[in-house]
């Protein structure tokens, strides 16, 4: 441990050092451009993770040997720089030092003309159209996983969309549209789409309306509303609907073989395709905002989705994932040098775990909040506790920023998955994930 301790903060140092003499070069540079913003992080993670030895579909890490970084480094940084009053350019990006691999993603670039009521942007950008947390139906352009920890995925850190974005707005209303691809999407995908959100400020209501449509493939209505309740409550409303499922469902491909009382060859699962599914589906968000006088904010987010499985689809999913976990228990008793990869059975379990790793599994989720504010003594404590409501399960999380200086922040936190083996978060493969942040910003 003391080791790889010291290893991180030797590699932080040289990133610290590298960064001051960018900076310091750059700085000499910004004579030519004085108004040109320069922005740097410099992140040093330690994680542990601990897998779940009773998970149904990777039960150990037997089944898909997921590799997950202990440790690895991050440097983020930015420019922006003015070309005239009303157009500049903006590059945002990411690399990840991890052991034996280096990433580098471009968060964002792109150029913007911006007038007091009109922005037009084109290139890569992230677009926000969420006001719940985590979880949003109007949130269509960015993905929030909750399973498991990537450093390429943080939701802070997910890269945005190539698009052209138009907004006007005034002190009343707002209009925004895009045109962009859907490399947002995982896996990757061809196409284009196109959204537009308008909303309508009266009293103390803001009304929300959006309309987004995936060429070739489905459409989607949402309205929302945010109203301030009191001067310490806020109301926050959002239900998209769609007329294509989000999800492959489970589906019997062969039942099982039985020569009298003994059992041959278990049944056989499958998914369908996903996107597959044609009808009326939606997303309802209602969120509940109480902010103390000395800034603290606690939430309570009920979330209900018809993409999420029922009791019946449900059924057919477990059914799938004993009848897969029995036959690979078998070949690995009776052939134990058999590769797990090319049994037909480990194909349903990946789909699960790819469905479970991007979208809820079921239909109903409650969930709370709180956070201190900003710089509440020199720490900030996060606490959230997600409930999922059709099979009782669990995930906690918990965070503290500790603001050694204003510039350098260390943040220990720990995530906890609690519930029944086949549940929402009984079936995520790791049981606790705890880290420990090192930031400085320059």
């Amino acid at each position: 441990m003391k080791l790889i301790v010291n290893l991180i903060f030797k590699t932080l140092l040289v990133f610290i050092i590298f960064f001051y003499f960018m900076i310091s070069t750059l700085a000499i540079a910004s004579n030519l451009f004085i108004d040109t913003t320069y922005k740097a992080t410099v992140r040093s993670y330690l994680s542990h993770y601990a897998f779940n030895k009773n998970n149904h579909i990777n039960s150990n890490n037997k089944n898909f040997n997921i590799v997950q970084p202990r440790n690895f480094n991050q440097i983020e940084w930015s420019i922006n720089h003015p070309l005239n009053k009303n157009l500049d350019f903006y590059i945002w990006n990411v690399n990840n030092f991890v052991p034996l691999r280096h990433k580098g993603r471009l968060l964002e670039g792109n150029l913007r003309f911006h007038t007091n009521q009109y922005i037009i942007q084109i290139g890569k950008v992230r677009v926000n159209w969420g006001s719940g947390f985590g979880r949003d139906p109007f949130d269509i352009f960015q993905k929030y996983p909750m399973t498991s920890f990537d450093p390429d995925n943080e939701p802070q850190l997910q890269e945005g969309t190539n698009l052209l974005l138009s907004n006007y707005s005034n002190e009343i209303c707002s209009a925004t549209f895009v045109l962009s691809d859907r490399s947002n999407e995982k896996p990757r995908i061809s196409g284009w789409q196109a959204a537009s959100k308008v909303s309508l400020k009266l009293n103390n209501t803001e009304f929300i309306g959006l309309v987004h449509r995936r060429f070739g493939m489905d459409s989607s209505i949402g309205i929302g509303s945010n109203t301030l309740i009191t001067d310490n409550i806020i109301l926050r409303t959002a239900l998209l609907t769609t007329d294509l499922r989000d999800r492959g469902i489970g589906i019997l491909q062969s039942p099982p073989i039985f020569i009298g009382q003994k059992l041959i060859l278990p049944a056989r699962y499958a998914f369908t395709n996903n996107m597959s599914q044609k009808g009326q589906f939606y997303r309802l968000l209602l969120d509940v905002d109480y902010t103390f006088a000395d800034s603290q904010l606690l939430q309570l987010v009920y979330y209900s989705t018809t993409h999420g499985y029922s009791t019946n689809e449900w059924n057919i999913i477990t059914d799938g994932i004993r009848a897969s976990n029995q036959l690979l228990a078998w070949n690995q008793t009776n052939y134990p040098f058999t590769s797990v990869s090319g049994n037909p059975y480990r194909a349903f379990l990946l789909n699960v775990g790819s469905t479970l790793s991007n979208v809820p599994l079921r239909k109903n989720y409650l969930s709370l909040h709180y956070s201190t504010n900003q710089k509440f003594q020199k720490w900030q404590l996060k606490f959230s506790a997600e409930k999922c409501l059709d099979d009782h399960s669990l995930v906690y999380d918990l965070g503290v920023n500790y603001y050694l200086t204003d510039s350098l922040t260390i943040n220990p936190s720990l995530t906890v998955f609690r519930g029944k083996p086949i549940t929402q978060y009984g079936l995520t493969p790791n049981k606790l994930i705890a880290k420990v942040l090192l930031r400085l910003d320059l």
